[in-house]
């Protein structure tokens, strides 16, 4: 593995992991990480971008990280999204310089915030993606966590104003696993901080654009929700994927399962196994 830096339209650095190459590779995997997340070394488990690798590689796919600007080792300020759509363009970046190397189908496998990335830039961009794995999206902000309008306006308007001013909470239980969680707070790439105004601004506006236009999605996709899932919610989830137009897609709602579906819960150490084994399958069945 090793990292590089590829200038996005406003003429960011986006830090990108690149994943071991072998011989037979069949397809290409584009990791892509939810808000205030990175592929930098954390934990060791399936979820940290080392070990993702060595088992895609073992099933013949090349794997590429991509830290959205404001994240990892990417510039920008840290958890700062000023718009939406930049994030599209930092995806879209690392898609055309993948297309003029490799000829093999891309996948994208995203994670919160990420998916919700990943759906818009398949709808908006028609940019022949094989398929997409959405692990915990982000689709829809739940009511239960959304101010009242009158607030959600003043916010707004003093988002333009003081847009990196840190004030919207972000507790939730990502996981059942305290080692975990104490190791990502020590840990320099994470963001453990409030959220910003303008990010908060961009995620309400996101969850609008998808529940007027997420049905539009035609991509393959594999959508896996966990039931304890207290950052999103996995109702809202199932919502947008009746909606789907696809005609290939799939929805695993985890019993067992968190906001973190590929780190070990204590209750039940083996469900990052079994997923990242249904996510190549499923992989597999499209190649």
């Amino acid at each position: 593995m090793f990292e590089f830096t590829l200038k996005n339209k406003k003429l960011k650095k986006i830090n990108i992991i690149e994943g071991t190459s072998n011989k037979n590779i069949k397809a290409i995997i584009i990791h892509i990480h939810g808000i205030g997340s990175h592929f930098q070394p954390l934990f060791e488990c399936i979820d940290d971008f080392k070990y993702r690798d060595e088992l895609f590689c073992k099933f013949n796919y090349k794997s590429f990280g991509l830290e959205f600007h404001g994240h990892g080792k990417s510039e920008g300020t840290k958890c700062s999204i000023s718009n939406f759509d930049d994030l599209l363009d930092d995806l879209d970046t690392l898609v055309k310089f993948i297309k003029t190397i490799y000829k093999q189908p891309i996948f994208f496998l995203c994670e919160s915030m990420g998916c919700a990335v990943a759906l818009k830039y398949c709808i908006q961009y028609k940019n022949n993606i094989k398929g997409v794995v959405f692990l915990a999206p982000l689709f829809l902000v739940d009511d239960n966590l959304k101010p009242n309008c009158l607030i959600i306006i003043i916010l707004t308007i003093i988002s333009y104003l003081i847009p990196n001013f840190q004030l919207l909470s972000s507790d939730g239980i990502t996981i059942n696993n305290p080692e975990f969680i104490e190791t990502r707070k020590k840990n320099c790439f994470s963001y453990n901080g409030k959220h910003r105004l303008n990010t908060g601004r961009e995620i309400l506006k996101i969850s609008d654009w998808i529940n007027n236009n997420g049905h539009l999605l035609e991509t393959p996709i594999l959508i896996l929700h966990g039931l304890k899932d207290t950052i999103t919610n996995p109702n809202t989830t199932e919502i947008i994927f009746d909606r789907m137009i696809s005609s290939d897609k799939e929805l695993s709602l985890i019993e067992d399962g968190y906001h973190c579906l590929l780190i070990e819960p204590k209750e039940n150490p083996f469900l990052p196994g079994y997923i990242a084994g249904k996510i190549v399958y499923w992989m597999n069945e499209r190649i």
